[in-house]
């Protein structure tokens, strides 16, 4: 991947963190409704960020990885 387009690609990532959560969810809302994105492309871009986030913070990564090992013991 051209090394421009993961730059700009983490620099949105960022961007997106340093809003709230609910900010977070109006501005993709935002984003569909006015046309930029679709539906899609918005929930393709929600997963990049979530995985930019936890591969770049370890608390949240730590995390996420607490909650999924406590929701797979509570299956068995």
């Amino acid at each position: 991947m051209n090394a421009i387009a993961v730059e700009r690609m983490e620099e949105f990532a960022r961007g997106v963190l340093k809003l709230s959560p609910e900010m977070q969810t109006a501005f993709f809302e935002e984003m569909v409704n006015s046309g930029t994105m679709s539906g899609d492309e918005a929930e393709g871009l929600k997963k990049y960020v979530a995985l930019y986030h936890m591969f770049t913070d370890q608390r949240y990564y730590n995390a996420v990885r607490e909650a999924t090992f406590e929701m797979y013991m509570s299956e068995i």
